[in-house]
């Protein structure tokens, strides 16, 4: 009975403030309380929080919400204002029990009044966060004013994306209704919802989205629907999975290899036709495994694959975005540096590229420093000029990790996977915040699709680890 004191002792300072609703505040803590019980239980050398800290400090923050202040500026008629007030909540008081109701009353009345703005979009992201079912009723209800047959709105796309939060069989309805929409970022954010909806149903519609144009043209289209279509656990997704390996190349081949080399145990790697002779002779009498096998580190392939720090680098178009800061000095041998090691890598792996492929390489400290201000194709030629461009680059001061990547992402509109090398924190360019980095850059990778795999040179990072994890990528760690 640990938790009955902790309940008391939350309702006495819940009783001793004003302004806020009581049981809101306790079924929060409660809820906290719990969260912290069950990480201490998985690691028993967790910290114990101290709960009457907990509880005085979020009371004591959460007593200085005045809703009405807030409701009449989330209501204000100048975008500016809305924003403002949006900021200021999100800033302290976006965990407090009353915000959602304040949000959805702000996004309807800008949407009844025909003054959705950037602030609309921003309160329905921060919305998705919340896990709610008057939430979840609010962003359908607003998603049926998207029309299939007319262009996404910000709007939309953001609801969509946040409905990918939500396993329920509504988001699924959905989303198979605007799967036929004729933006093509609806149809992606609708795949992945599809994605979590394994049925025959959603096997045949998604596999249809090979016919789409945009199947041909963009990476990120056929990124959302290969992953969608592998989550199916479908003899007919793995149809068409098996059948559409010889056209694949690139990241995408391995993400489809990866997924049937799960689903099979076999080592098949990157050869098509044995994929094919394996299902040819196994579909009858197949089932999916009740727990998944574990992938290589690496694959037989059909050209020997270079590497990047232990990472695979199957991509054929592919940015190398290294950290050049003064720390990279530091040595990781005798008669090496972190600078030296980087450079022997990276020529390496450059060197290894097969001549299809197109690459690119972007060197940062406190400035971003792109060798090339697009990719170029990986002929010997611009494999020595490249050589070269590495051998003498010089160590620098600050760590300018967002631009870096703003750069990377924007050099090349096919691209499909960045390796980014770094041993510091963020100290340097537009956005130095850690979590800030991690939500822009994912944004903005939401219909690239681009795989960001991450090199945590000295020891572990958790920004590098949360933008490989939230970007399709791997994550590794070196001296």
């Amino acid at each position: 009975m640990v938790w009955l004191p902790r309940l008391l002792l939350m309702l006495a300072v819940s009783l001793a403030c004003s302004g806020a609703p009581a049981l809101a505040w306790q079924e929060e803590l409660v809820s906290r309380r719990a969260a912290s019980d069950a990480q201490r239980d998985a690691s028993p050398e967790a910290p114990v929080v101290n709960e009457a800290d907990i509880a005085q400090t979020t009371l004591r923050r959460w007593a200085r919400f005045d809703p009405e202040n807030f409701r009449a500026r989330l209501l204000h008629e100048r975008e500016p204002a809305r924003s403002k007030a949006l900021e200021d909540l999100h800033g302290v008081f976006a965990d407090h029990p009353d915000v959602p109701e304040l949000l959805i009353e702000a996004v309807q009345h800008a949407i009844d009044t025909g003054s959705v703005g950037d602030s609309t979009v921003a309160m329905v992201r921060l919305l998705a966060s919340v896990e709610r079912a008057q939430v979840r009723a609010a962003l359908l209800r607003w998603l049926e004013l998207q029309e299939v047959d007319k262009p996404a709105t910000a709007l939309s796309v953001a609801i969509l994306a946040g409905l990918r939060e939500f396993e329920d069989a509504a988001s699924a309805q959905a989303a198979m209704r605007l799967l036929e929409a004729s933006d093509f970022r609806l149809v992606m954010l609708s795949a992945d919802i599809l994605g979590q909806f394994p049925s025959p149903e959603t096997t045949v519609a998604l596999v249809a989205l090979a016919e789409r144009p945009e199947f041909m043209q963009s990476h990120g289209f056929r990124a959302s629907a290969l992953q969608a279509i592998s989550r199916q656990d479908s003899s007919e997704a793995v149809d068409f999975l098996v059948r559409s390996l010889p056209r694949l190349d690139g990241q995408l081949k391995l993400a489809v290899v990866d997924h049937l080399t799960r689903i099979s145990g076999q080592p098949i790697g990157g050869n098509a036709l044995g994929w094919a002779k394996w299902w040819s002779a196994n579909r009858a009498s197949y089932n999916y495994p009740a727990s998944q096998h574990p992938t290589p580190q690496r694959y037989a392939w059909d050209y020997p694959v270079p590497s990047f720090y232990a990472h695979g680098v199957y991509a054929k178009r592919v940015v190398f975005v290294v950290d050049i800061s003064s720390t990279m000095r530091e040595l990781v041998s005798p008669l090496e540096t972190r600078l030296d090691r980087a450079k022997k890598e990276l020529v390496r792996a450059i060197g290894g590229l097969p001549p299809d492929a197109a690459f690119n390489i972007v060197a940062f400290d406190r400035e971003v420093q792109p060798w090339n201000p697009f990719s170029v194709p990986a002929v010997p030629e611009n494999k020595q000029k490249a050589a070269r461009a590495v051998l003498v680059m010089q160590n620098g001061r600050g760590t300018n990790i967002f631009d870096s990547l703003v750069a990377a992402i924007g050099s090349d509109p096919k691209l499909e996977a960045i390796y980014l090398l770094s041993d510091g924190l963020p100290t340097a360019g537009r956005v130095s915040d850690k979590s800030e980095i991690v939500r822009i850059i994912t944004e903005e990778n939401l219909f690239r699709r681009i795989s960001i795999h991450t090199i945590a040179v000295g020891r572990n990072s958790q920004l590098l680890q949360r933008l490989a994890e939230l970007n399709a990528g791997g994550y590794r760690t070196s001296q």
